[in-house]
């Protein structure tokens, strides 16, 4: 915290005058101080409310019958285990996501667990469960139309060496705003 009081103020004022304008600084506050720690406190209780609600109606969307899956002791066992990438522990993982309010990732973690237990998702087929992209193609091929047995006329290497030397023309040509 930044301190307002300098040394002088201190060899002016001397030490004892300083501490009882301190004390009565803090006295006179202590009130308004209370007041907005507890309008933050409540502001923080409706923002965490609205969380846990706004993550609960993405996973009965996305995740039916997440509600049991929670209650099972087996996906609780399942949490305390490493996440095998990371190595952090997928409960921390799971806590830190629902901290960050990304119910997808929350929602995630239902879904690993099901996958471990070789289990599908409960409930439809949703949009966010079909692939985004395309299949890859199955061969690789570089060939346009048909094969050819003639020899391509490219050249195959890169010219050794530039026609002009480097600089010869001497001209400096700028774009952009002037002044």
């Amino acid at each position: 915290m930044a301190s307002y009081l300098t040394l002088e103020d201190e060899r002016n004022f001397g030490p004892e005058l300083l501490d009882v304008a301190t004390r009565a600084a803090r006295h006179a506050l202590a009130p308004e101080l209370q007041q907005l720690r507890d309008e933050n406190q409540a502001l923080q209780d409706q923002l965490d409310s609205a969380t846990k609600m706004s993550i609960d109606q993405y996973l009965d969307a996305h995740v039916p019958n997440w509600r049991s899956i929670n209650a099972d002791e087996r996906f609780h066992n399942w949490l305390l285990q490493p996440e095998p990438y990371s190595g952090i522990i997928r409960d921390r993982l799971l806590k830190d996501a629902a901290h960050a309010a990304n119910a997808s990732r929350v929602a995630s973690f239902f879904k690993g667990f099901l996958a471990a237990a070789g289990q599908a998702p409960a409930g439809p087929c949703t949009a966010a469960s079909v692939p985004i992209l395309p299949p890859p193609p199955g061969l690789l091929s570089i060939t346009n139309c048909c094969p050819s047995r003639s020899d391509s006329h490219c050249p195959i290497r890169r010219a050794v060496m530039s026609d002009a030397p480097a600089g010869a023309v001497g001209t400096i040509r700028r774009t952009g705003r002037v002044g």
